[in-house]
C-alpha cells in the first residue's frame, strides 16, 4: 500500500528584531561617547581636556560606525554637488552664525534683567599670541569638526534612530542633543550651560534644515568661536574693550 506523503514542512518565516535587539546597541554607541567625557575629565593636569575628549570621541565614533559598515558621509560631512546646493549652504552658515548671536545675546538678556543673575562664565585664557594660536588650532580641529561630528552627526543619528526614525523623532533628538551639549559645558557655570545648550539647538535644527549636512554647521561653528576668541584676545590686550 503506498504510504501518505508527510507534509510539507512549513515555512520558515523571518521574524522581525525585538525593539530590544534594536535600542540596546543605539543605547550603548551613546552611552560610549558620554561615558568618555568623566574618565578623560578625571586625570589629573590634562590640558585642554574637552578638546582631548572630542578628539577621542570621534576616533571612538568612527569606530563604531565602521562596524556597523557606517562613514561620516553617511552622517552629513559631504560637499555641495553644485553651484545652487554651494550657495544654500552658504546661506545656512550665515543663518546660523545670526541665529547663535541673537540666542546668546536674548539667553544673557533674560539672565541679567530679567532674573538679576551675573552673566559671567569661564572662558578660555588667549591673553598670549600662542595661547590664542592654539585656540584657533583646537577651534578648527576639535571644536568646530570634532563637537559638530560627533553631536549632530553621531548623536543625533542615534537619537533620531532611537526615537523612532521619524521627523518628530528627529526634532526630539536636536532637543536631546542640545542638553547633552550644554550639559557638557558645564564648567562654564549655569549661564554657559544655558548658552551653548541653545546654539546646540539652533545647530541641531540648522543640521536638519541643511538635509542632514555638517558642512554648514562646522563652519559656522568655526567662525563663530574664532570670533569670539578673537575678542577675548583683543580684551586681554587692551585693544578691544572690555564687555
Amino acid at each position: 500500500m503506498a504510504s501518505t506523503p508527510a507534509a510539507p514542512a512549513p515555512l520558515q518565516t523571518e521574524t522581525a528584531p525585538t525593539r530590544a535587539s534594536r535600542i540596546l546597541p543605539l543605547l550603548g554607541q551613546i552611552a560610549v561617547i558620554l561615558a568618555l567625557w568623566p574618565l578623560i575629565k578625571a586625570i589629573p593636569g590634562l590640558p585642554y581636556a574637552g578638546q582631548v575628549y572630542m578628539a577621542v570621541s570621534v576616533l571612538a565614533a568612527t569606530f563604531m560606525m565602521r562596524r556597523n559598515g557606517e562613514t561620516w558621509r553617511d552622517l552629513g560631512l559631504r560637499w555641495a554637488t553644485n553651484r545652487r546646493d554651494l550657495a544654500k549652504g552658504a546661506g545656512m552658515v550665515l543663518a546660523v552664525i545670526v541665529g547663535s548671536v541673537v540666542v546668546n545675546g536674548l539667553v544673557q538678556w533674560v539672565v541679567a534683567s530679567v532674573l538679576g543673575l551675573p552673566v559671567e562664565r569661564e572662558l578660555p585664557d588667549v591673553s598670549t599670541l600662542a595661547l590664542y594660536l592654539t585656540m584657533m588650532a583646537l577651534i578648527w580641529t576639535t571644536n568646530a569638526f570634532g563637537e559638530e561630528m560627533v553631536y549632530r552627526g553621531f548623536l543625533m543619528s542615534r537619537l533620531g534612530a532611537l526615537f523612532g526614525g521619524t521627523r518628530f523623532a528627529w526634532i526630539l533628538a536636536a532637543f536631546v542633543q542640545a542638553a547633552i551639549f550644554g550639559l557638557g559645558h558645564a564648567y562654564q557655570g549655569v549661564v554657559g550651560v544655558v548658552i551653548t545648550g541653545m546654539v546646540g539647538l539652533v545647530f541641531g535644527l540648522a543640521y536638519l534644515l541643511s538635509r542632514r549636512n555638517l558642512w554648514p554647521v562646522i563652519i559656522a561653528h568655526g567662525i563663530i568661536n574664532t570670533i569670539g576668541m578673537t575678542v577675548l584676545h583683543l580684551q586681554a590686550n587692551g585693544a578691544f574693550p572690555q564687555s
